[in-house]
């Protein structure tokens, strides 16, 4: 635990000297990740003009302390709007965050645009938990856009669209975005705008539905005679909830790793993120082996996907850093 505010300064000062080349390049990336740079219930994203950070409601003590040094913070990182945001949980309920801002900003509904890798995204502190970015993906994007170069690419539970527009900057085809939120597609397609020029190739979709319907639906098409997907992409949350099929990653993970691998063709690629702890790298390869035998399917190619290395600290197999899994399928020749 830290005792006082120049600990929990030494530590920032330490996080930020470790991720130098980070904060140079200007990308989004973790500033400062819980054990890991030394403090439990703490981490910080950096998006550039933005400071995300997360308090955990038990270390909420840390607050007091990170507004009595946010000019020192000001100073190392060179970040001018910097967001506190206090995690309140009680079991399995998750109740309404606090979002405080330690410095001056425009007003209550700021925003800013980042860059990653050559693509554009709006970030908003105050909406999102992560800002509308999930930084510990930045790898897994990279994946799905060095195989999209040509391909029908699926995202489902899209979020704000940063996987689809991956593709599409890979050369995707065609690039079909579901989310049943339609004020997150709405942030998904002003996404799509930031960057018009640079995804002209692609054909994008986005379509506001329970991506579980949708996986069902597009099932049914691909039995009559519909082309199959290139690339699936499997992102659901943890939990919640849409009208009357609450959903609960740990008991849904086996029939949703079934449903992209029944829309998926010969040769594709599907990437499954899973963000519970419960869930364990075998349990998903046990589940995608079961899978595809009931489909006559081989997998080619079964990976486990991690967070960032450099930001996000070292892992092991089994490890609750796990990010998700990236697979290849063909039909079994046996």
């Amino acid at each position: 635990m830290v005792n006082s505010q120049s600990q929990l300064l030494d530590k920032l000062r330490k996080a930020v000297f470790h991720r130098q080349s980070l904060l140079q390049q200007g990308e989004p990336f973790r500033l400062f990740h819980r054990e890991f740079d030394g403090q439990a219930g703490l981490w910080i994203d950096c998006f550039g003009q933005a400071l995300i950070v997360h308090v955990e409601e038990q270390f909420d003590f840390l607050h007091s302390q990170l507004r009595a040094i946010k000019g020192e913070i000001r100073e190392l990182t060179g970040v001018e709007h910097i967001y506190v945001r206090i995690h309140r949980r009680r079991r399995q309920e998750v109740k309404a965050d606090e979002v405080f801002l330690l410095t001056e900003a425009a007003g209550p509904n700021e925003e800013f645009i980042i860059n990653e890798k050559g693509l554009r995204y709006v970030i908003r502190p105050r909406s999102q938990v992560n800002g509308g970015f999930f930084i510990d993906a930045r790898d897994l994007r990279q994946l799905v856009r060095l195989h999209a170069m040509n391909a029908r690419v699926l995202n489902t539970f899209a979020f704000t669209g940063s996987i689809g527009l991956s593709a599409a900057i890979g050369g995707a085809l065609e690039v079909t975005q579901v989310d049943i939120s339609r004020g997150i597609l709405r942030w998904a397609r002003e996404n799509q705008k930031l960057n018009d020029g640079l995804c002209l190739r692609s054909q994008m979709k986005f379509i506001e539905e329970d991506s579980r319907t949708f996986l069902a639906r597009e099932d049914r098409r691909i039995q009559k005679g519909k082309i199959p997907y290139d690339i699936v992409v499997l992102d659901p949350p943890t939990f919640g909830s849409s009208g009357k099929k609450p959903f609960r990653l740990v008991s849904e993970y086996q029939d949703l790793l079934s449903s992209g691998l029944r829309v998926l063709g010969e040769g594709g690629h599907l990437f499954f993120t899973c963000n519970c702890t419960r869930i364990a790298v075998d349990d998903l390869k046990r589940a995608a082996q079961e899978a595809a035998m009931r489909l006559n399917w081989q997998i080619d190619i079964f990976n486990p996907i991690y967070p960032p290395r450099i930001d996000f600290g070292s892992f092991q197999k089994g490890h609750p850093s796990l990010r998700g899994i990236h697979l290849a399928v063909s039909k079994n020749k046996t």
